[in-house]
């Protein structure tokens, strides 16, 4: 490769060429995306459709998850005027199965259906604005994902590249139903360490265990009506605010909450990003991007029946524990499951960078 690269740069000085310059673009110019014949990309706004969450409360470290914070989503321009906090040391791993994942997008004509199993972790937020006084003001509350894996590569493409989910690629041993739901596995996809002196091969590796270790009597046939009495019987699972002064809940936050919950709204934020071209440690687009997701229908939920002990295998593709400051084991003690459609829409970029 370097043999050719130096004649190539010989026959350009001999010839005297130089590549072009891109020229620059029109003003209001807007690219139309290319569509590829064999593209794996099913586009935003979408359906998934009788989707099956188990959903695992699990507490992390604060300044784990504000030094993420700070690295993923405060590092820009834009923290000069908004910012992002944890609003607890509390997040929910949701273990998911969506039996019709598709698009809505009315000029998208490749029709058709998938199936994902996945697993995401999501992190509360307060969104902030800063007041006359200097201080970071609560108005809204946000999910972050820093942790999101799945086992096909449609709903992969689609989340990293149109919306910025940090989504990689994974196995499941996943239960049919919630009745026998006594152990979760997830083998993801990476490497165990990276050492150059001795690089391993890429390959699947055991990186989450879930299991039941022990029995809570349940009634028989009992369910939650509505998204509403669900929110009702865990919300108080969560521990809001540990200790942190940096920043105060606003009267718009309360408002916004309760809209949200009354909505079956989960508001969104992640960080959108691609390598350059030239130059692989600079992003030619870097953007810090928010959309909303929201349960369009509730069809059932409850209290799985039991303990469960989550046991995470941390290593050098998904440090996990490090990331988020989360204990290698955990009891669980009120887990609890949600079965409902949902429903994805386009999102809207609050900071951008682009390079050519």
């Amino acid at each position: 490769m370097a043999f050719f690269k130096k004649l190539w740069n010989r026959l350009c000085r001999l010839f005297h060429f130089t590549p072009p310059t891109a020229p620059p673009n029109p003003p209001g110019y807007v690219p139309q995306y290319i569509e590829y014949p064999n593209e794996i990309q099913i586009p935003v706004p979408g359906n998934a459709d009788q989707t099956m969450m188990y959903c695992f409360p699990l507490e992390g470290t604060y300044a784990n998850l504000l030094h993420m914070c700070n690295q993923r989503l405060n590092f820009s321009p834009l923290s000069e005027r908004l910012r992002y906090y944890p609003l607890t040391t509390h997040m929910m791993m949701v273990m998911s199965y969506i039996t019709r994942g598709y698009t809505t997008d009315p000029n998208y004509k490749k029709y058709g259906y998938v199936a994902e199993t996945g697993v995401q972790f999501f992190m509360p937020l307060a969104e902030c604005t800063k007041n006359a006084q200097g201080q970071w003001v609560a108005q809204r509350m946000v999910c972050y994902i820093p942790y999101i894996l799945i086992d096909n590569p449609f709903s992969l493409v689609c989340g990293r590249e149109q919306m910025g989910f940090a989504k990689s690629m994974a196995r499941f041993d996943f239960p049919a139903n919630p009745g026998v739901a006594d152990k979760f596995g997830v083998e993801a996809y990476g490497f165990t360490k990276f050492d150059k002196a001795n690089p391993q091969t890429a390959a699947f590796q055991p990186w989450l265990d879930i299991n039941k270790t022990a029995n809570n009597a349940q009634p028989a046939g009992a369910s939650w009506k509505s998204h509403s009495e669900a929110w009702k019987a865990v919300k108080d699972t969560f521990e809001r605010i540990p200790t942190d002064e940096s920043f105060k809940l606003g009267l718009p936050f309360i408002i916004h909450e309760l809209e949200d919950l009354l909505h079956a709204d989960i508001p969104m934020v992640f960080l959108k990003q691609y390598r350059a071209v030239d130059k692989s440690e600079v992003a030619c687009f870097q953007g810090v991007v928010a959309a909303n997701s929201f349960l369009r229908k509730f069809i059932s939920g409850w209290w799985l029946s039991g303990e469960y002990e989550v046991a995470f295998h941390d290593f050098a593709s998904y440090p996990i524990m490090s990331d988020l400051g989360l204990p290698q084991k955990t009891v669980v003690k009120n887990p609890f499951w949600i079965e409902g459609d949902l429903s994805f829409v386009n999102g809207t970029a609050q900071w951008w960078a682009a390079t050519s």
